[in-house]
């Protein structure tokens, strides 16, 4: 009897937690597709984060996987010692990894070449939607990656450079514009209240107490003694760039300002900072050298996660550049105007109600279609005609090709600029020589690019800057 009663309860347990389950599985649906409609650059982020991750764990733990991949295993020798393998086995990985990342976001790139309105259909369906074929589309491409033969790795690395540079020039350019922005910005509003002249010259002290603190922790961690003198010459080099880069903005021959100049400054002497740390370890300049060895996995893990985090804010604000990207900016109000009265004169004009002069209520369907889009950047009405010749908020194919390159640049972090000395540095993230060079080589060209820009307005007169 109790049996015959239990099994009823049973029954009706099971089914409530199946329909738990399946209310938390739609629940987490809607929130999922919720937030990408809201804002695709987040999801397309956490494409990116995923790949990064995969990357990672693979380099430092996939060895036992990837042997078993005979195209890549059969190319080591017999006789190469373990450390020599688990090198190989990580470089390939996470070129691997990154090719399928890059292919990723480069048939996005092409695939949103030359939107000009929202009303485009792919808006909708290969930026804002189709996130299950995308899906798809992301692992295959990465799965496929490693079905390459070993003999792609070298061309592959040269093209990682190349693109790596590429982005590193985006992030300068957009730090420079970002700098003159906060500028304008604040300059404009201390017409109102004196109170944004004192903040920006605070801005300013603190932006110049920093590079001298980590032009000075610079020099107390990695010059030891006189014999270090590529590391004094990468020191001096930061303060030069802060006082060139000051002295060209105060110039009464140049509109420039100080504040921008500053947060330069300590850019340069930051990137001089991290190149530095970027040393090999075993390198006798290299003051923190045997405290990073001796450092626990969190502290691997947390640098890990700090090197990642910031090269996905500088690929989502360099790619969600909008102010000179736009996708319509080339297409003025008047184009706007006619394509919208078009729109509007068929769906009035051929009907009863156009006839009358007011437009048909749109039906549920239709309705429910306008609203379904995705309206990142708009206000009001999501789906409405207007909406849908305004342009896009951002340049969508230009936001792809940024994280493409930002693929690229992972990839060289990971193994050290396809540096042979990088290896047996214990997991670390961007050690090695190529890396101490392209970040004091980053340093330098931003800080000629920003005393570019003070000087370009009267070189090149005839341009409108």
């Amino acid at each position: 009897m109790g049996a015959l009663m239990s099994a009823p309860l049973g029954v009706c347990g099971s089914c409530a937690a199946s329909m738990a389950g399946y209310l938390a599985c739609s629940g987490c649906s809607s929130l999922a597709r919720g937030i990408a409609s809201s804002s695709a650059r987040f999801a397309y982020c956490a494409y990116f984060t995923l790949s990064m991750l995969i990357a990672w764990l693979l380099r430092d733990f996939g060895d036992s996987l990837l042997k078993k991949i005979p195209w890549i295993e059969n190319v080591l020798p017999a006789t190469a010692s373990a450390d020599v393998e688990h090198a190989y086995f990580g470089t390939q990985a996470v070129y691997r990894v990154s090719l399928g990342t890059t292919a990723f976001f480069m048939l996005l790139s092409i695939g949103t070449v030359n939107i000009k309105y929202r009303s485009d259909t792919r808006d909708r369906l290969v930026h804002h939607g189709s996130w299950a074929v995308k899906t798809f589309v992301y692992l295959l491409l990465i799965v496929l990656a490693f079905c390459l033969p070993h003999g792609f790795s070298a061309p592959y690395a040269w093209l990682a450079r190349l693109g790596s540079a590429f982005f590193l020039l985006v992030q300068v350019v957009i730090l420079i514009d970002f700098a003159h922005a906060w500028n304008d910005s604040w300059v404009a509003r201390s017409e109102e209240s004196q109170t944004w002249i004192g903040a920006l010259l605070t801005c300013t002290a603190i932006s110049y107490g920093s590079a001298i603190a980590f032009n000075a922790v610079g020099w107390a961690w990695f010059h030891p003694s006189v014999e270090c003198r590529l590391n004094a010459l990468f020191l001096v080099t930061g303060i030069l760039a802060a006082l060139a880069v000051g002295v060209s903005a105060m110039h009464p021959s140049v509109s420039g300002s100080i504040f921008p100049a500053s947060l330069i400054a300590v850019y340069a002497n930051f990137m001089i900072w991290s190149a530095l740390v970027s040393e090999p370890h075993s390198y006798e300049c290299n003051g923190m050298g045997e405290q990073l060895d001796a450092a626990s996995g969190s502290a691997l893990a947390t640098g890990v996660a700090a090197t990642l985090g910031s090269v996905v804010w500088a690929a989502l604000r360099a790619g969600s550049r909008s102010d000179d990207n736009a996708g319509g900016s080339d297409y003025g109000a008047g184009e706007r105007e006619r394509l919208l009265a078009s729109v509007v004169d068929d769906d009035t004009t051929h009907t009863s109600a156009g006839l009358d002069g007011a437009p048909d209520a749109p039906d549920a369907e239709t309705a429910m279609e306008r609203s379904s889009g995705d309206a990142e950047g708009t206000n009001g009405a999501a789906g409405s005609a207007a909406d849908d010749f305004d342009p896009p908020s951002y340049n969508y194919s230009w936001f792809h090709l940024v994280f493409a390159c930002a693929s690229l640049y992972v990839g060289m972090l990971f193994t050290g600029w396809g540096e042979e000395g990088a290896e047996g540095e214990g997991g670390f993230v961007d050690v090695g020589w190529v890396s101490v060079w392209v970040k004091v080589v980053t340093a330098w060209v931003g800080s000629l690019l920003y005393m570019w820009t003070l000087v370009a307005p009267m070189v090149l007169s005839e341009r409108e800057f």
